[in-house]
């Protein structure tokens, strides 16, 4: 938890071994991001600059929600996120694609969760399919998901609740509208126990980690508003 991987062939290899859970880690600047087989979590980690796949997951079983994929793929076949056609089973939800491409699924998966009350990766209150950076669809009726679903390169498999993006407002964790303790509160509980909580809302001094800082500066704001400019990575307030 809270490691940065950096510049190594693969970033996190797990063979051989289940139930493991990877949360809040910059995996970041290597040839694969993640390779990974049966019956784990991904939880919460930026996956970014892989020359190949970003995360490569040949079993099944596991669960991805609440990762940043980002500018992972420098080649025709590479992509954010990969499933070979033994891959099956697997979850993912909640995640954010900006990749040159985006996913590959030959096997059986699951690309959204059942429509359950927010925050989502993108400011939503809504947590259903994931967030990809090419999806064309629109949010005629403004509940946070697209239309029409996403299509997964490779096979079949769809994401039938898209998320579509609204601006985060940095420092409102729980999405609700307003700035207050409840905020503060679950931003203090990151820090102690990794807690997800997204960049775009929780880096309240835009310096790209959340940490007690972040922390001591929201609860300036909440204090006074006036007196405290609050900056995240993604949008500022």
């Amino acid at each position: 938890m809270s490691n940065t991987l950096k510049r190594n062939y693969i970033g996190v290899y797990a063979e051989g071994c289940e139930n493991i859970t990877i949360i809040s880690n910059r995996i970041e600047d290597n040839k694969y991001g993640c390779w990974l087989y049966d019956q784990n979590r991904i939880l919460n980690n930026t996956i970014q600059g892989s020359e190949y796949h970003g995360l490569n997951i040949m079993g099944g079983g596991n669960r991805v929600a609440e990762n940043r994929i980002i500018d992972n793929g420098n080649t025709s076949w590479s992509c954010g996120i990969a499933f070979p056609g033994s891959s099956s089973n697997n979850l993912i939800y909640n995640n954010y694609f900006d990749n040159p491409n985006n996913a590959h699924d030959d096997g059986a998966n699951t690309w959204n969760t059942t429509n359950t009350t927010g925050p989502n990766i993108v400011g939503g209150s809504e947590i259903g399919g994931n967030y990809w950076s090419d999806y064309e669809g629109a949010d005629a009726d403004g509940d946070g998901f697209g239309e029409e679903a996403y299509d997964i390169a490779g096979g079949l498999n769809r994401d039938h609740l898209p998320l579509v993006y609204a601006p985060a407002t940095c420092g409102d964790i729980t999405g609700d509208g307003t700035i207050d303790t409840v905020d503060l509160v679950l931003l203090l509980k990151h820090c102690v126990t990794g807690t997800p909580v997204d960049l775009c809302i929780g880096d309240i001094d835009g310096n790209g980690k959340i940490n007690v800082l972040d922390v001591r500066l929201l609860m300036g704001y909440i204090n006074n508003p006036g007196g405290y400019l609050l900056h995240c990575g993604c949008g500022e307030e």
